[in-house]
């Protein structure tokens, strides 16, 4: 937990993020052989008799052979630092930021500092200040932070609570400790608080 991930899909960038949590299960998987010399290396061809190919072994078939295999399969979770990337660097740029630009794995070790000049590059403006951040508060639990504070958030939750209760204007009653004191309008924008209905 706490690596760095780029998401694409072989033609583009997708986003980036921090992997947070990561669920290992298993799965059957269904895996087409040829039935020659039993290997993967095959294909189908479009117009060609037969159907399929081996690359490995040259032989020429048509159907595979259909083996069945228990597959470790690894679910990550990667929601809270993402960055969205969508078409910013192509699928061929992508392959050269990587260790081993070459490689024809799923998984592919990247240059972060390379990464971080080619986005820096691109002509849009992103700041990846987020993923550095969240990589450092997965893999330490703790981050140190800026925050803006809404000036007056404490007396005017105590405030809303004392004229209305413990109740939440949506849901109905619920528990102190799970209430917030909201705005139906910017605070940004005005920068004032009214506890009152209107």
């Amino acid at each position: 937990m706490g690596d760095k991930i780029v998401l694409w899909d072989k033609r583009t960038s997708l986003g980036v993020s921090v992997i947070e949590d990561c669920t290992v299960s298993s799965m059957v998987k269904t895996l087409s052989k040829c039935p020659h010399c039993g290997r993967a290396g095959i294909k189908r061809r479009r117009s060609k008799v037969p159907a399929y190919k081996c690359f490995k072994c040259q032989g020429l078939f048509d159907q595979p052979t259909l083996v069945t295999k228990l597959v470790t399969t690894y679910e990550t979770s990667h929601a809270s630092g993402w960055i969205d990337l969508r078409d910013m660097l192509s699928g061929a740029q992508l392959r050269e930021l990587c260790l081993h630009p070459r490689s024809q794995q799923s998984l592919r070790p990247l240059v972060w500092q390379k990464f971080e000049a080619a986005v820096e590059h691109s002509g849009t403006p992103v700041m990846l200040n987020a993923v550095n951040s969240s990589e450092r508060r997965v893999v330490g639990g703790h981050t140190d932070a800026t925050v803006r504070v809404r000036v007056g958030q404490a007396t005017f939750r105590s405030r809303v609570l004392e004229e209305f209760g413990a109740i939440c204007a949506l849901s109905g009653p619920a528990l102190l400790v799970a209430l917030e004191a909201g705005h139906l309008y910017s605070y940004a924008a005005a920068g004032r608080h009214h506890s009152g209905g209107s």
